[in-house]
């Protein structure tokens, strides 16, 4: 009793001496770095009043703690405006930036040719941040003019993470067209390694597709050097929504990241485990709407689990399709080259009308072709749907490493394709108001006969309506008992910031 008291008188005297302190737009970095720097204490918080603020440079430090974090907000969301040449750091403990509007600007570096940061989670090579936040903001059209979009040495970082269990959430980022990644995990250091970093309920707006074609990723744990050490990042609950920089919108180049319960609107990519092992994807929604280039998933190095993911009318092939599992090389090979892949599970996910599924996609390095097929693989109790299509699964002849099972499909009865492993049954899908499929059935007893999947998954509990499976289980992402349930994945109004207008898809 006396220990509860002492900390509930703690939390009292926190509450009493915590000060709000205010910032505005005509003092200057002088100041405000003055009042953001030091002297701040767990609880504080700082207002900066309505206005517009250029050329803010400024370092963010403090210690709050969980209950008492250190805030710096907005009087008013959406009114303090963030222009010029922009780089904020910060470091320190529970810290919080909360409510203000990026635009107008870019990430400030006086050399053209060496990238840009704006927003960093540090001060300094080790000053790092853990447990700070930065939520409903607004990113937007941040591009350096003096930055040429066709030249891959001039690039720029919206944030950078460094440190551990951060979180970016409620935010909206669109419009970025000068290259390099959107926001990056950094591990070089072994204290921002395991960083469980999270990613969750944002807006990820528009990006227009960059013209040399690599470097335009929204997020990227870890690097090609790193890539066999753990990041341990959460992506969760966001929208991607024409998200067309490049080929991998999600790059994960490091071990044990999960991506779940996401959506990918009419994104011109994919997720793409390009290096690094034992990443997880599941409970996802890829809508892609027949636009061309649409991808879902590509799968390269080892211990992958794909899971529970939904996809539906993406036209990407080869190395875009809706499924791509590529050859690779052994490990005697650089880590920015493709690994084999081995010991993956690739089940319990649902194609909608989407033009290709192909494994053992040619991979190459410095012009070589990757001789390795994939190894240990399972693609095991999925479910494939395309009533115009004569095949949607492409074999490139180099799957012997590859264990088929329980997969059920519908194609062009005129041609089905028959393959160990692939049962094709009679089934049908039919949209909802907004054009996303569902599987259809008049009755639980009609379905339940139908779709009985293979065991040996037993990881695999729920189904993407974030349902239990129970006591049995059926091919697919949906379990046949939740075939009326939504899937579990946020409503668009869930994610972003509810004071700025942006363009967002229905599903």
């Amino acid at each position: 009793m006396r220990f509860a008291f002492f900390f509930i008188a703690l939390s009292m005297m926190w509450s009493v001496f915590a000060a709000n302190k205010t910032l505005n737009s005509s003092q200057g970095n002088s100041t405000w770095n003055s009042t953001l720097s030091s002297g701040l204490a767990a609880g504080d918080t700082v207002f900066m009043e309505n206005g517009t603020y250029t050329n803010f440079q400024v370092q963010f430090k403090g210690n709050g703690t969980a209950g008492n974090p250190i805030v710096l907000m907005a009087r008013e969301a959406g009114k303090v405006k963030i222009e010029g040449q922009i780089n904020v750091k910060m470091s320190g403990r529970y810290l919080e930036i909360n409510g203000l509007h990026f635009r107008n600007g870019y990430a400030k570096n006086s050399d053209p040719n060496s990238t840009s940061d704006l927003l960093e989670f540090r001060t300094g090579s080790t000053a790092f941040a853990n447990n700070c936040r930065v939520t409903n903001c607004v990113f937007d059209s941040l591009n350096n003019p003096n930055k040429s979009i066709t030249n891959e040495n001039q690039t720029e970082r919206w944030i950078m993470l460094f440190g551990r269990n951060n979180r970016i959430d409620h935010c909206y980022f669109g419009y970025k067209t000068v290259g390099g990644v959107m926001i990056m995990d950094d591990i070089r250091d072994t204290a921002s390694q395991n960083s469980f970093n999270i990613l969750e309920y944002n807006f990820f707006g528009p990006r227009p597709k960059y013209a040399p074609g690599n470097g335009a990723e929204t997020f990227r744990p870890g690097d090609s050097e790193r890539s066999q050490l753990s990041a341990k990042c959460i992506v969760r609950n966001n929208v991607f929504y024409r998200c067309d920089g490049e080929i991998e919108i999600l790059s994960l180049k490091s071990c044990d990241n999960i991506v779940s319960n996401n959506v990918f609107y009419e994104c011109a990519g994919m997720v793409v485990c390009r290096h690094g092992n034992e990443n997880i994807v599941y409970g996802n929604v890829f809508i892609g709407n027949n636009k061309a280039n649409c991808g879902g998933v590509r799968v390269i190095n080892s211990g992958h689990k794909i899971y529970n993911n939904f996809f539906q009318g993406l036209k990407g092939t080869e190395s875009r399709s809706a499924l791509c599992v590529m050859t690779g090389f052994d490990e005697s090979y650089p880590l920015n080259s493709y690994y084999q892949v081995k010991d993956v599970d690739i089940s319990f996910n649902t194609f909608v009308n989407c033009t290709s599924i192909e494994i053992a996609t040619k991979a190459s390095y410095n012009s070589e072709d990757a001789p390795l097929a994939p190894e240990n693989t399972r693609f095991w109790n999925n479910l494939i749907y395309n009533t115009s299509l004569t095949k949607a699964y492409i074999d490139k002849g180099n799957t012997g490493g590859v264990a088929f099972k329980g997969n059920i499909y519908k194609i062009s009865a005129s041609n089905s394709f028959s393959k160990n492993g692939f049962t094709e049954k009679d089934f049908d899908f039919t949209a909802n108001s907004n054009g996303v499929m569902y599987l259809k059935g008049p009755a639980v007893g009609y379905c339940m006969p139908l779709l009985f999947a293979e065991k040996g998954l037993d990881y695999v509990t729920g189904d993407i309506s974030g349902k239990n499976r129970n006591n049995f289980q059926e091919v697919g992402a949906v379990n046949i008992e939740n075939i009326r349930e939504k899937y579990n994945v946020p409503a668009v109004n869930e994610t972003g910031v509810t004071w700025y207008n942006y363009i967002k898809p229905t599903y």
